[in-house]
């Protein structure tokens, strides 16, 4: 990690964490789906949560389990299923916006209702718009930011920091 890419430090992925943004348009007549999350009203607060416009992408987990480290101050809110959720080992509240610091270690547990966990940072990740203008994964097409793979193609993912 180098100072001038800040971002997030995956730890652990999780069973199954994507990225996602509300999904690509005009590409149904190629046979492709549209994609974005499968929860779009607790992605769409989370990333609202940190005024973020629509089609940002965020972090969709499935099942819990993820683990990440800040490399830079960020803002970040979580939404979706209720899972627990610490940042270096103290419990925080769900469904609000929070600052967290470089070295700050974000973990969320398995969600005790529900199955996805969606994670926004403010001024989002950066991303390079792929299919159809987004950055949506799809497993099954091998489209998003990446490709046919759930987050464990990436050890870090950008994102710029707040101030």
């Amino acid at each position: 990690m180098t100072a001038d890419l800040p971002g997030l430090s995956i730890i652990k992925p999780g069973f199954m964490t994507l990225l996602q943004d509300s999904g690509r348009r005009g590409v149904m007549r190629q046979g492709l789906a549209c994609g974005g999350p499968m929860d779009r009203h607790a992605w769409a607060w989370a990333n609202r949560l940190v005024g973020n416009p629509w089609h940002t992408a965020a972090l969709e987990v499935s099942f819990g389990g993820f683990e990440c480290m800040a490399e830079t101050h960020l803002q970040i809110a979580i939404t979706g299923a209720y899972s627990s959720l610490h940042i270096n080992g103290n419990p925080q509240p769900r469904w609000t916006a929070l600052n967290i610091n470089p070295g700050d270690r974000l973990v969320l547990g398995h969600p005790a209702s529900g199955v996805r966990v969606y994670l926004a940072v403010k001024g989002g990740f950066a991303l390079t718009p792929g299919l159809g203008g987004s950055n949506s994964t799809l497993v099954r097409e091998g489209t998003g930011a990446c490709g046919e793979t759930a987050l464990h193609c990436r050890p870090v993912i950008i994102c710029p920091a707040i101030l």
